[in-house]
């Protein structure tokens, strides 16, 4: 007589030694974690700096809200990643600074995910502040765009602000 028995039934994943492997975190098995400042062109890790100055005219966006100047850094991914964690860094915020991510999906030209919305910024944050969550985004097909929007007050010192965003995600391939 045979019947569907849990206690049969083989436990996956196994480690190296073969015993029951337990986890207690976000990052499927099928993955590894993987720390960026830049995007994917063609491979990893080949593609757009994740970095601002306004001392210059890099990235500028020709038509900014009113009373603003504003960049938009545009970076994607050479294959599907999960997004984990990630930081910003900046110098010389003037109040009313704020940052905004979307991803936007090309073909159709429209944006499907806000995930960062007018995060203030002030100051100085050389140490980085954190954006952290204890689970991972579903999965981000290869090719969607990472629009991100940083926005400063058109006043006196806004050439000084300049910053990066480093990345947290889980993807297949690091190389």
């Amino acid at each position: 007589m045979s019947f569907d028995s849990p206690i049969q039934k083989k436990i996956t994943p196994l480690d190296n030694e073969g015993k029951i492997f337990t986890r207690a975190e976000s990052r499927q098995t099928d993955k590894t974690t993987y720390f960026t400042c830049v995007g994917d062109d063609t491979g990893v890790g080949d593609g757009q700096d994740l970095e601002w100055d306004f001392s210059n005219s890099t990235n500028d966006v020709a038509s900014p809200p009113s009373g603003y100047k504003q960049k938009k850094v545009v970076f994607k991914f050479s294959a599907p990643i999960q997004l984990k964690d990630g930081a910003i860094y900046w110098q010389n915020a003037l109040k009313g600074s704020y940052l905004d991510v979307y991803i936007y999906h090309p073909t159709y030209e429209q944006y499907v995910q806000h995930y960062v919305i007018k995060h203030r910024m002030l100051g100085s944050c050389v140490v980085g502040d954190e954006l952290n969550t204890e689970a991972a985004s579903e999965e981000i097909s290869a090719g969607l765009e990472f629009h991100l929007f940083i926005t400063v007050p058109d006043s006196t010192g806004y050439q000084d602000f300049h910053g990066h965003v480093s990345i947290e995600a889980n993807r297949a391939s690091t190389v």
